[in-house]
Order: structure tokens, then C-alpha cells, then sequence
């Protein structure tokens, strides 16, 4: 079984426990490409769906090739479910992040498109799952510091069981982690 989970978004991840247990991760494919609005001129980040497809594709078929479908690897694949990009003021109002939640948006259809197209089926999973069961409990004074001291964990926690990735590219362990949470859950084990 491979194991295929999409950290969402730009700047996320995408983990792979290949068919021999070996974990890989890589950068979400991306792109820039000149905004859409007419107001002013401005650059997006989205995700390049021809190198997302090249990407997955050794790993999904036995001959490493989109020819022979009947050579399909026995696949799980999951995304983690979008961040709805909203903060509070502290006095109870809420604030949305609308070019974040765009962005998000945009990047989870592309992946979707990706997936769709290469006959995969897929679940999402939510984060705080599999953060409870993949992660230590993290402790922090100050909220504010908890995203980072998030991403730290998970980079520390990756680099702990896959020691073969070179973790000099990444902020984090999220999409191998994912990954993980999605083979436990196949097989039934959810030891840490």
C-alpha cells in the first residue's frame, strides 16, 4: 500500500510512504502567476498541477507510468481539510483572511483536479487529529507561540522517524506525519 497525504495549501507539503515503507517529502508543486483583478498589478502563488501530477506519478503505478493503469499501486491518499482563515480582535469580532482562504481555496481545487485525474480517491483528514495522535502535548505561555513551537515539533518529530529526508528544505513535518496518521489508521495501529 502507498500512503499519498497533502498537506494543503502553497507553501504545504506532500508526504509519501512508498510501497516499501520508505517515507518521502516534497514541496506542493507551485507557481507564480499574474493576479486575475483589474485593480493593480499583483502575483500569485498556485499550485502547478503538470508538476504535481509528474510528482505523484513514479509512485503510483508499477512501471512509473500513466500508460499501463493495470499496473496501479494499491493507494490511500488523504488532504488535510482546509483552514478557514479566520482570526479574532480579542473583543469577540471575528476577521476572515480573504487572500489566505482564496488562496487555500484555489490550492485545494488544483489538488483535487490532480488527484480526480489520476483516478485516485481520496478522504481529508483534520489536523487536530492527527496532530493528537502524531505529536507530544506542546505547552506554550504565550498562544501566540503556538504555531511556531507547532512547527517546530513536527519538524523534530519527523526528523525522528524518517531520518532519510532531507530536512534542510522544510518548515515542518506536516505532510509525512499526515502520511503516517493515514497508514495507522489503514492498519489499525495508532501507537506513536
Amino acid at each position: 500500500m502507498v500512503y499519498i497525504a497533502v498537506d494543503n495549501g502553497v507553501t504545504g507539503t506532500v508526504g509519501i510512504i512508498d510501497k516499501q515503507g520508505v517515507g518521502h517529502l516534497f514541496p506542493t508543486p507551485v507557481k507564480t502567476a499574474l493576479n486575475y483583478q483589474k485593480t493593480k498589478v499583483k502575483h500569485i502563488t498556485r499550485i502547478d498541477v503538470g508538476a504535481f501530477r509528474a510528482l505523484l506519478q513514479p509512485f503510483i503505478y508499477k512501471s512509473g507510468s500513466l500508460y499501463h493503469t493495470d499496473n496501479k499501486l494499491p493507494i490511500k491518499v488523504a488532504i488535510e481539510r482546509p483552514y478557514t482563515s479566520t482570526s479574532s480582535d480579542g473583543k469577540g469580532k471575528f476577521r476572515i483572511n480573504y487572500d489566505a482562504m482564496m488562496s487555500g481555496m484555489r490550492a485545494l481545487e488544483a489538488t483535487l483536479i490532480v488527484l480526480e485525474s489520476l483516478g485516485l480517491g481520496y478522504e481529508f483528514m483534520d489536523s487536530k487529529d492527527w496532530q493528537k495522535k502524531q505529536l507530544p502535548y506542546i505547552s506554550v505561555t504565550d498562544k501566540k507561540d503556538y504555531p511556531a513551537k507547532l512547527k517546530q515539533v513536527s519538524k523534530e518529530v519527523g526528523m525522528r522517524l524518517y531520518p532519510n529526508i532531507d530536512w534542510s528544505k522544510f518548515k515542518d513535518g506536516d505532510g509525512i506525519l499526515i502520511a503516517r496518521q493515514l497508514q495507522q489508521n489503514n492498519i489499525g495501529n495508532n501507537n506513536v
